[in-house]
């Protein structure tokens, strides 16, 4: 008994199939039906009539999706869609080319806040005296003021660490001063006078006389400049060669009460070019517009209005201080 190679019979159906697709594919569809197929098929082991005949339909069938799996690939990878105006190719595993909005750093400008312009402020006293050009407590009576003074209108002088004027005279603008002689003050352009006062009349008036230039007895023939505050009331002139300038004055608080009576204040005024700041008790008051000067010394005195009596004005811890 003769035993077949089941390898070499499969090779075998290959190569006849493989001719007869080609012989197919050269001939048209009515020729494929009519065909007669050669006696070689007749002898495939374990195959029907019926599975002969379909045989060469199967392979056609085979190739056919064969070739569709080959070229499938290359047909979907042309049509791939591009991201306009970028090189990337959409898909599955893009990068996003940008943050998404959600998770983008909002940046917040701070608000603008207006600056505050420095309001002007009196000197700290500690810091005026520790860099005073002049400081006088009046607890000694050799300073540079009359030691006593007494006239028909009244007197001045040291009195308990002080310096007090009295006047029993109460005509219009009655007027007592004394200059200081002691020191050569020589003022700047620039700083701050400051003083303790107080007044027992609301009739009664402060006088500060500042960059004094004169004989010390002839006020009339001096030049100065004069404040003059009251219980209610602020003016300033300016004296050279017997004439007097009132200096103009903008109101800086409300004027209706300044000085109370029998209660101590303090006065300072500061100097800077051609202007005079006048505070009480560290309110800003009235800003007085003056020409430049700078040298000469200071005096402290009274003005009385009207009334009757004796009225008084005390002065005490006085500091001439240079401005920062």
């Amino acid at each position: 008994m003769v035993k077949s190679d089941p390898h070499q019979d499969g090779r075998a159906m290959d190569d006849q199939a493989t001719v007869l697709f080609v012989r197919l594919s050269q001939q048209t569809s009515s020729d494929r039906l009519s065909a007669s197929y050669p006696d070689e098929w007749s002898t495939v082991p374990n195959c029907t009539a019926a599975q002969s005949q379909l045989l060469p339909t199967i392979l056609f069938i085979g190739a056919l999706l064969l070739v569709a799996v080959l070229i499938a690939p290359s047909i979907r990878l042309s049509r791939l869609p591009l991201n306009s105006g970028s090189n990337q190719v959409i898909g599955p595993t893009a990068v996003p080319s940008s943050v998404p909005p959600s998770t983008a750093v909002q940046v917040t400008a701070a608000p603008t806040q207006p600056i505050a312009t420095p309001q002007p402020a009196p000197l700290p006293r500690s810091v005026a005296e520790a860099n005073a050009l002049f400081l006088d407590d009046f607890s000694q009576t050799d300073s540079g003021w009359d030691i006593s003074y007494s006239g028909s209108g009244g007197s001045n002088g040291y009195t308990d660490g002080r310096y007090l004027f009295t006047a029993t005279r109460r005509e219009p603008t009655y007027r007592m001063w004394d200059i200081q002689r002691s020191a050569d003050l020589n003022l700047p352009e620039q700083y701050e006078f400051a003083v303790d006062i107080t007044v027992d009349a609301e009739e009664t008036g402060v006088a500060i006389y500042l960059h004094y230039r004169g004989e010390l007895n002839r006020l009339r023939d001096a030049s100065f400049d004069l404040i003059h505050v009251s219980s209610n009331s602020i003016t300033a002139v300016h004296q050279e060669s017997r004439q007097q300038t009132d200096l103009i004055i903008t109101n800086e608080a409300d004027m209706g009460t300044i000085l109370m009576i029998n209660t101590t204040h303090r006065l300072a005024i500061q100097r800077q070019k051609d202007e005079y700041r006048v505070f009480v008790d560290d309110q800003l008051m009235v800003r007085i517009t003056t020409g430049q000067v700078s040298g000469g010394t200071i005096g402290l005195g009274l003005d009385s209005s009207s009334g009757s009596g004796s009225t008084s004005v005390t002065f005490d811890n006085l500091v001439i201080a240079p401005l920062p």
